[in-house]
């Protein structure tokens, strides 16, 4: 699929929409040679292939962003509370969760 479409549309990554039966998507990388060495340069220095490298480093990635926007939320609640009670941030927190308008896209 890549080698069809590479002339008409400029594709780095192709990736599945839905996860597979283990929860995973599913990505297609083709970087250039010179990534691509360097990839396994750094793969072989954990004793890893680049699948696993790739897989590994991405997984840590999504795990320090996710704790960073914990962290993030944390800090905006603790500002929040600085300002009105725990209950009145409670039910503006559910009122914002229930509003059909309110939800992210």
């Amino acid at each position: 699929m890549r080698r069809a479409l590479e002339e008409t549309l400029p594709i780095d990554v192709l990736a599945t929409h839905y996860p597979d039966t283990h929860g995973q998507i599913i990505l297609n990388i083709d970087p250039p040679p010179a990534t691509h060495a360097l990839l396994q340069r750094a793969a072989a220095r954990h004793g890893q292939d680049v699948a696993a490298f790739i897989e590994q480093s991405l997984a840590r990635a999504l795990q320090r962003i996710d704790h960073q926007e914990a962290e993030r939320l944390t800090h905006a609640m603790q500002a929040l509370l600085a300002t009105t009670t725990r209950e009145r941030l409670l039910t503006a927190a559910a009122r914002a969760l229930t509003t059909p308008e309110a939800r992210p896209c």
